[in-house]
């Protein structure tokens, strides 16, 4: 046990190394609140491995998409463009651990597949709102990043009946509400500016996935 959690302590010390070795040689600075942001992140990290994320198929898949999350909510503060691509792809990594986590977890199927149809019409009304002014360069990856955390949604509703599934679906419906927030923010124009205030659920979200862990190990 005590071998698992030094690998994770020297892990995230690689993570802070090269974060800082980032803003060094690219960033021109941290924002404001870059620290509090960071301290938070590495909060739901190092709560995952204190509620038990390294002993169970869920939690170490969860784990690894905190860990992808971590980096999106680092590069999403660095230069536009280049950065907010690589962190719309650290969070679109993070979506599919998640996806994976709640199949290990015993999602059904068919509950799934209903709840992605339904999901699918907010998503739409979303990108139909936003669409011109998503730059053209970001219009694919934008697309692929709304498929996957829509099924990262509906994969949570397929575990409901499972322990700790409810939970589950709180946190995955807190993300995709607060990344609703982010692309309003990033993409959208004044009357779009009631759902940039939705970003302030992101933090609730990963906090409740990792308190879903303990539970969700009577499982195993």
């Amino acid at each position: 046990m005590f071998r698992k959690y030094a690998a994770v302590v020297f892990i995230f010390m690689l993570f802070v190394t090269s974060a800082a070795l980032l803003v060094h040689f690219c960033f021109s600075r941290l924002p404001g609140y870059g620290m509090p942001k960071m301290g938070l992140a590495t909060g739901y990290l190092v709560a995952a491995v204190v509620l038990g994320a390294l002993e169970s198929r869920l939690g170490r898949w969860l784990l690894l998409g905190f860990a992808c999350a971590w980096w999106g909510d680092f590069l999403l503060m660095g230069p536009k463009d280049t950065f907010f691509l690589a962190g719309l792809i650290a969070f679109l990594l993070g979506h599919v651990c998640y996806c994976i986590a709640y199949a290990t977890h015993g999602a059904k199927g068919r509950v799934a597949l209903v709840a992605y149809a339904v999901l699918a019409i907010p998503g739409m009304v979303l990108v139909w709102n936003l669409w011109p002014g998503i730059p053209a360069g970001l219009r694919l990856p934008v697309m692929l990043y709304l498929a996957v955390i829509t099924l990262m949604v509906a994969l949570s509703f397929g575990c409901v009946g499972r322990p700790g599934g409810w939970l589950l679906v709180l946190g995955a419906l807190l993300f995709y509400l607060s990344d609703m927030g982010v692309s309003s923010h990033a993409f959208g124009d004044a009357h779009m500016e009631p759902f940039k205030k939705l970003v302030a659920l992101y933090f609730p979200g990963q906090y409740i996935l990792a308190l879903a862990i303990p539970i969700a190990r009577r499982a195993n």
